[in-house]
């Protein structure tokens, strides 16, 4: 979550691929083949400082003897991901079915939110395409309310009583059918008399 790669990019993560003293990480294999270095929060930098670890902070040396987890080492953490998703799942049925893959999904949305643009949450994910990182992040509500706030100043922002009130004599004054503003003779006019008129003649 605080870094955005994909599972099988921080499983495979060996120390000579980190700079732990400027808080960059170099990811080597990538899903579009090509190798980029992302910058690493400070949380990040302190798990990995607590790790004994001589060469890959998270594959053990039983790790490796088993080729599969060599070739596809996002196997471990889908493992370890499930089973601690299953230990929860038994005390809260309700839980929602949370892949590991979404926590990279979490990633792009928060750094949008706290005002990151595309592009450069394209190139921390290793999207190629802007277009992929679309559809991988998900602006929240208030997110939405924020933006639009932006435009809330656009236009007559308040209207005084004292305009409404002129607005109204303008009008009225041109009522050829009488307001309480500018009385004319309904009769001379051949205009029918109101109920209310009616009772007022008599």
């Amino acid at each position: 979550m605080h870094t955005g790669a994909r599972a099988s990019e921080a499983a495979g993560k060996r120390r000579q691929d980190v700079d732990l003293a400027n808080r960059t990480t170099v990811i080597r294999v990538t899903k579009s083949g090509k190798p980029r270095t992302v910058p690493i929060t400070e949380v990040v930098q302190k798990a990995l400082e607590g790790l004994d670890a001589e060469d890959y902070f998270f594959l053990t040396d039983s790790h490796l003897q088993n080729e599969r987890n060599r070739n596809r080492p996002a196997i471990i953490f889908r493992e370890a991901w499930d089973q601690a998703l299953k230990r929860v799942k038994q005390n809260d049925p309700l839980f929602p079915d949370i892949t590991i893959h979404d926590l990279r999904h979490t990633a792009g949305t928060h750094l949008l939110e706290q005002g990151a643009d595309l592009r450069t949450v394209a190139d921390i994910l290793g999207h190629a395409d802007i277009r992929m990182t679309s559809r991988y992040t998900h602006p929240s509500e208030s997110q939405k309310r924020k933006a639009v706030e932006r435009i809330g100043h656009l236009g007559p922002t308040a209207v005084s009583k004292q305009s409404i009130s002129g607005n109204l004599q303008t009008v009225e004054s041109m009522n050829p059918y009488g307001s309480p503003l500018n009385p004319v003779d309904n009769e001379a006019l051949g205009v029918p008399l109101s109920y209310q008129q009616l009772e007022k003649k008599e």
